[in-house]
């Protein structure tokens, strides 16, 4: 399995429009340049789409709307209040950086799937076909002995040998799951693991990720309101999105951001001092940078501690599907040793 990951069309694109933007050149001719060499890729359709809803006048935040991933209203609103408060090349950069750290999160979550998911259907798959062709065969004998079956063997043979064919839906519903889980994670998926406290602290750093850009903007950016909404959008993690769905309330009631985001402990008041006296000391840049690389490995180690307790619950339950298949299979042979 390939583990490296590259920049997607979309993180690429919006770097392109938001210098671009910054420069106030002509954005249809570029988006229509960047279709041109995209030809007989899959991305090319919709870059011609941007190109000629851009080139009819359609604002940037509408259009793209239309973009894969990209179609949420709250987007839209957004980009335009960061263009209608000559914001929009720095929204675009934020924006590009979030699309990133939302596709790495979706990376390691695959490589944190892909070998648990890969042990567990093999081992639902052995059960199953031990259950089809050995323990009919073991059934027969018992019968023709005139012997009845351990109970944890009958138990077991009749829960994967259901008349109704039990056993065929049990691997594709095993197969659709990891694929699923391996190629396309969803947000329900998030929230089954934050239920179960298996990413306890990752999607918190992460929303401090998300927040960070904006926060450090200088001067703040005026669509930082609209910024939260479309960040409650986005998280799939209900404590997180009440936090910023409340900071929101707070900045529409005249809080600045950073002191809405400090009430709902969304970013650490420590963090806030660095950035107001990086302001002070006309140091901005080098601090966010700093503060953004010390996010990412806290981000980083909190993936890793996810990836350990998701591998531990599922070779536990693999464990205990083993065990449990021994016991079925080898207590009628005992048994039958026993007899013969």
């Amino acid at each position: 399995m390939k583990q490296e990951q590259t920049l997607s069309e979309t993180a690429l694109l919006l770097e392109h429009l938001a210098a671009a933007t910054r420069q106030r050149l002509p954005l249809p001719a570029l988006v229509s340049r960047l279709a041109e060499g995209a030809q007989g890729q899959r991305h090319a359709p919709a870059l011609a789409a941007l190109a000629d809803a851009l080139s009819r006048g359609q604002p940037l935040g509408e259009a793209l709307q239309a973009w894969p991933r990209l179609g949420r209203n709250t987007l839209g609103a957004w980009l335009r209040a960061a263009e209608d408060g000559g914001k929009l090349p720095e929204a675009l950069a934020v924006l590009s950086g979030d699309v990133q750290l939302q596709e790495r999160s979706n990376h390691k979550a695959r490589i944190a799937w892909s070998w648990p998911s890969m042990v567990l259907l093999v081992t639902l798959i052995v059960a199953i076909v031990l259950s089809v062709y050995v323990m009919p065969q073991m059934r027969e004998a018992y019968d023709s002995l005139g012997m009845s079956m351990p109970l944890p063997t009958w138990a077991y043979f009749y829960a994967f040998s259901f008349p109704l064919g039990l056993p065929v839906p049990l691997t594709l519903l095993a197969l659709v799951t990891v694929v699923w889980l391996r190629f396309d994670r969803t947000a329900r998926s998030d929230r089954w693991m934050h239920r179960l406290r298996l990413d306890r602290d990752r999607w918190d750093v992460q929303a401090q990720l998300r927040l960070l850009p904006m926060v450090a903007a200088d001067p703040p950016h005026a669509a930082a309101p609209e910024f939260l909404r479309y960040l409650v959008d986005t998280t799939p993690i209900a404590s997180v999105r009440k936090r910023l769905e409340q900071a929101r309330a707070r900045m529409d009631q005249g809080a600045a951001l950073a002191v809405a985001l400090e009430q709902e402990r969304l970013l650490p008041a420590a963090a806030l001092a660095h950035l107001d006296v990086a302001a002070r000391t006309h140091n901005l840049p080098a601090m966010t940078s700093l503060l953004t690389q010390q996010l990412h490995d806290r981000w980083t180690l909190a993936s890793v501690r996810f990836e350990r307790n998701l591998n531990l619950v599922v070779y536990l339950v693999t464990a205990w599907l083993a065990l449990t298949l021994l016991v079925a299979v080898y207590l009628p042979i005992f048994k039958l040793g026993q007899v013969i």
